[in-house]
């Protein structure tokens, strides 16, 4: 052993091995030894307290037979009253039997069941086990003896006492035997035998049989001590009889080691102290050496600071010159796609350098957000926002590219009622917006969320004035990460690894800005993600709050939105038709709730079982009652049986009394009628989820339980509105439906051409097959989905045709059926959709071979760029391009469904079609 220094050892160093060798020698051998004794007398305290406890047990049962001498003896050898008295004297388990042999000649025997073969037994002639009797006569003493085999069956231990009476000339004179006879083994069943096996010890009781002169085990453990072991052993007396305990351990006794074991283990030992004393010896020499690298140390820190400093001033400065001149690109490239003269071809060229120079602007924004934090340049607003519009905001950017890949993007803030954040929206939405697209990113399909939940409104760091905790999250379903990952992802120009910059792209800047920034806004960032089952992203923030009222714009407080009802929190919504679906999620949402969709009742109760589990309950339930797999009847049933007390409320066009009473039985608190205004709904949730102040409206609210029943409203009922070919759909009154939003109620229409295209034959088909149920099913989804658009007498037509199915009257039936055959034509008709157009949903008339070029022209990049603008030119695709029938309905259905490849054929085979028209 030599030190750092190369200087020899200090001489304390040996002292000390040979010290330390020597008392380790020591005290391991007295403790070895001490151990070896402490286990002998162990084994002798136990081996004592055993026969102690056989001796008292069975001296105390032999006792039994001084008792049955007494008795004779005042009886003066005349037993009477023989079995009451021995029942008396056999108030043990462990006594088999007493009896009296006059004469040694057995005459009385208690209990005598069981022991007939005994009487008249001479227990004084030649016999096995008769030794004891004849000594007990000779000694004039009690003899004890056994374990013996009874004639009577079994084994026992036996005493036997002789009794002697007074003769006439004064001496005594043998009368006879008494004798007890004990169970075996029960005899010393209070020595607990069996409880020494199971400390750690096996154990044999033997004595040697005075008729044979052989030894006889009495007692034993299962594995018996061997005559090579190491044991103790004992003798217990009982009268006469002279038994031996024998006791050893089961695994081993403590032995001493010899000599080299000791030195072995002193050596051991003695080289841990003295490499101890060693390092202690190089520490005090190294310590002079780290004071002197740590005076250099601080000055290099001291250098790179500055060095940094310079860097990221230097970023800073590049990146604000290099703004300048790519603004002045992406201005003049947008300046130059508008350019009426351009070819297609270059207007795709310069479409690209437009959108790279876009994707060069996010690096250069980034790189400058980096250096402004590490600079320390960054400052933080502290104004009055709306935490709804930074979210829109997001969805705004974050939805085309979440849309190119097929994702779905889910949004949902829990309302803040009655106040104002106080904060920087800017920051803020900065870091969402990067975490959205980092999650975008990495996500092939699925699902990514963005949500804030209020955490807390007390416990919260901010002091002065109101204040609210929020807890922010993004999750996705995408690549996910490893531990050694999430530890990388945050370093600026890093990403998890290689593999993923060459895959994805990207400069590595963006988690490590939101981590920054949510840092600068009092947070933290945390990261939870596994490989292959995506990440999620969140942080906790404070904000100070202030009176929305007097912070709100005048036009806050007026207007059709001043008098909603605010909810928070979600509601399941069993609803199989997509239609329905849209137009719920919308009424929700302006209203603060969150629609949680079940596309059937089975759907629904695996929903409402999970979160019975865990989660945040759902504040009501809006069942469907007419859905596949399982309807809402017995879905609700279900979930009442599952202990489930939320409302639940009817989503149906069947409001009939008889339907009420049935929905009530089922365990369905009310009935919403479908189709249904944004009033009704209002009505119903304000009526179970709390007392929410209700606006005025035209129509009072029901006062019964279930709201009142009505049927379609025919067209002739509609109020301005005649029964003409322009107002087979009262679009006014499905926009109301569609909770007022125009661009929903278009994306509703389209949707209704597009799903009931083959409605008629998918009716026919269930009829001709005798499917009442599918038939009855179908007509009932009709009946709210045309109510719904407001196509109020295909609503009505098919109410008649649901009942007559209802009723199987084929009379009504057939014609029923062609009444809802005719008016679902008549919609179709005022959509600009006829019967052969209706299979593809678009229009049918003359080709307008002009105006279809030019809309392939302008289509083409969109598509080939995978752009979401094509989605803007779908109406009018069906409107140019209708007449192609099945190739525009493609077309269309590619578009929707963000298809982008196959979509570019498709528009090359319109193309080639169009042309070859005109030519």
């Amino acid at each position: 052993m030599n030190g750092t220094s190369g200087r020899p050892l200090p001489m304390k160093i040996f002292a000390v091995f040979f010290i330390t060798l020597a008392l380790c020698t020591l005290l391991v051998g007295l403790t070895i030894g001490n151990k070896s004794n402490l286990s002998v007398l162990t084994m002798e305290q136990v081996i004592l307290e055993k026969t102690n406890k056989i001796s008292e047990s069975v001296t105390r049962l032999l006792g039994k037979t001084q008792a049955l001498s007494a008795l004779v003896i005042q009886s003066d050898g005349q037993i009477r009253n023989f079995d009451r008295v021995a029942a008396t004297i056999v108030d043990d388990p462990a006594i088999l039997n007493i009896l009296v042999a006059p004469g040694g000649v057995v005459s009385n025997v208690y209990p005598l069941a069981g022991n007939e073969p005994l009487l008249g037994y001479n227990l004084l002639g030649p016999g096995k086990g008769n030794q004891e009797a004849v000594e007990a006569r000779t000694r004039g003493e009690l003899v004890f003896g056994g374990p013996f085999e009874l004639m009577q069956g079994g084994w026992a231990l036996v005493g036997r006492l002789p009794v002697f009476m007074e003769g006439v000339d004064g001496r005594k004179e043998f009368w006879g035997l008494v004798s007890v006879t004990l169970r075996y083994p029960d005899a010393f069943s209070a020595a607990a035998l069996a409880d020494l096996e199971r400390d750690g010890y096996n154990y044999e009781i033997w004595r040697i049989n005075p008729d044979d002169g052989q030894r006889q085990t009495i007692a034993t453990s299962s594995v018996p001590p061997k005559a090579g072991d190491r044991f103790i052993e004992k003798s217990i007396s009982i009268l006469n009889a002279q038994w031996h305990f024998r006791l050893s351990p089961v695994l081993h006794w403590y032995e001493y080691p010899e000599n080299w074991f000791w030195i072995l283990c002193g050596l051991i030992f003695c080289f841990f102290i003295s490499y101890f004393v060693l390092k202690n010896h190089q520490l005090k020499e190294m310590k002079v050496v780290l004071e002197e690298q740590s005076k250099a140390l601080k000055k290099n820190v001291l250098i790179a600071e500055e060095a940094s400093k310079m860097k990221s001033d230097f970023l800073a400065n590049m990146s604000h010159e290099i703004r300048t001149p790519m603004n002045g690109i992406i201005g003049f490239s947008e300046l130059a796609i508008d350019d009426a003269n351009l070819s297609e071809k270059t207007r795709y060229y310069i479409d690209k350098i437009k959108v790279s120079a876009g994707g060069l602007l996010d690096i250069i924004n980034n790189i400058l957000d980096i250096s402004k934090i590490e600079a320390g340049r960054v400052e933080l607003e502290k104004i009055p926002f709306n935490l709804h519009d930074v979210f829109t905001h997001c969805e705004t950017v974050c939805t085309p590219k979440a849309l190119e890949k097929g994702l779905d993007l889910f949004f949902y803030a829990e309302p803040v009622v009655g106040k104002k954040l106080i904060g920087d929206p800017t920051k803020l939405r900065q870091v969402l917006i990067n975490l959205l697209s980092n999650s975008i990113k990495f996500t092939e399909h699925g699902t990514v969320k963005l949500m804030s939940v209020v955490e807390s409104e007390t416990n919260c760091r901010l002091q002065a004035g109101d204040a609210i905790k929020l807890r922010f999250e993004v999750k996705d379903s995408g690549i996910g990460m490893t531990p050694e990952q999430v530890h990388k992802i945050f370093e600026p120009f890093m990403q998890a690894d290689t593999s993923t910059t060459r895959r994805y792209g990207g400069s590595g800047l963006g988690l490590a800005i939101a981590k920054s920034m949510v840092e600068l806004m009092g947070g933290r960032l945390h990261v939870d993600s596994h490989p292959g089952l995506g990440s999620k992203f969140s942080f906790v923030l404070c904000f100070e709050c202030t009176d929305r009222i007097e912070e709100a714009d005048a036009s806050d407080s007026s207007g059709p939105e001043a008098e909603k009802p605010q909810f928070s929190g979600d509601v399941l919504v069993c609803e199989d038709n997509g239609l329905n679906q849209e137009v719920i999620r919308e009424h929700l949402a302006r209203i603060g709730l969150r629609a949680v969709i079940a596309q059937n009742g089975q759907e629904g109760l695996d929903m409402m079982k999970a979160h019975l589990g865990s989660g945040p309950p759902f504040k009501m339930v809006l069942m469907d009652i007419h859905m596949p797999v399982m309807d809402g009847l017995e879905a609700s049933r279900r979930m009442r049986e599952l202990g489930v007390d939320l409302p639940i409320v009817a989503l149906t066009a069947n409001v009939m009394a008889q339907d009420k009473e049935i929905y009530l039985k089922h365990g369905l608190n009310d009935c919403l009628a479908k189709p249904f205004k944004a009033s009704d709904l209002w009505a119903v949730l304000g009526k179970y989820l709390g007392d929410v102040e209700e606006p005025e409206f035209s129509a009072p609210a029901p006062a019964s339980p279930l709201l009142v029943e009505k049927a379609p409203v025919p067209v002739q009922a509609a109020q301005g509105f005649s029964p003409t070919k322009e107002t087979v759909i009262n679009r006014k009154l499905g926009i109301e439906r569609a909770a007022g939003n125009p661009q929903l109620y278009e994306r509703l229409l389209g949707n209704f051409v597009k799903d009931n295209k083959n409605a008629a034959e998918e009716l026919n088909a269930a009829l001709r097959m005798g499917d009442l149920k599918l038939a009855h099913r179908l007509a009932h989804t009709m009946k709210g989905v045309s109510g719904l658009i407001g196509a109020l007498n295909l609503s009505q037509a098919a109410w008649d045709l649901e009942k007559s199915l209802a009723n199987e009257t084929s009379t009504d039936l057939d014609k029923c059926l062609r009444n809802y055959v005719e008016r679902l034509r008549d919609v179709f008709h005022e959509l600009g959709v006829d019967e052969t157009a209706a299979e593809g949903g678009v229009s049918s008339e003359k080709l307008d071979k002009a105006a279809a070029l030019d809309l392939i022209d302008r289509l083409e990049p969109l598509i080939q760029t995978g752009s979401p603008d094509s989605h803007d030119l779908i109406d009018e695709i069906k409107t140019v391009l209708g007449p192609l029938g099945e190739d525009c309905a493609k077309l269309i259905d590619e578009i929707e469904q963000y298809d982008f490849f196959p979509a570019v054929e498709t528009l090359a085979a319109i193309r080639r079609k169009v042309i070859e028209e005109q030519g």
